[in-house]
């Protein structure tokens, strides 16, 4: 992963965070952050430790399963949903196939969107 202004603008937007908050989260101030953004030179010794810390933060930050409309939905909360309401979604046997079939692209989605590869066995 090549770090540059570019990808640090990008990075900020998706996890949205302000540049404030980037800022401390790679320990420079929120100018420095401002200047790479627009283009300045980011030295090398930078590079490895922004690398680093912005793979940390996604794992960490990557459990979130759903965003929609700026409420984040866990994948452990959405499990809670539906096993407690799972008598009311499955006995509707059209609504599991469709229901199977969205939350296994969303789950998909999800993790091909963290740049993990997602290989089904066995259909």
């Amino acid at each position: 992963m090549i770090i540059s202004g570019l990808y640090i603008k990008e990075f900020r937007k998706k996890n949205n965070l302000t540049q404030s908050e980037l800022a401390e989260l790679l320990g420079i101030s929120e100018r420095t952050v401002q200047n790479y953004e627009s283009g300045g030179v980011i030295p090398n010794t930078k590079t490895a430790i922004f690398r680093k810390t912005f793979d940390d933060y996604q794992k960490e930050n990557s459990k979130v399963f759903l965003e929609k409309e700026g409420v984040k939905i866990s994948i452990e909360e959405m499990t809670r949903f539906i096993m407690y309401n799972e008598a009311a979604f499955f006995n509707d046997k059209g609504f599991k196939l469709w229901f199977n079939d969205h939350i296994n692209t969303a789950i998909k989605r999800f993790l091909e969107d963290q740049g993990i590869k997602v290989t089904y066995l066995g259909k």
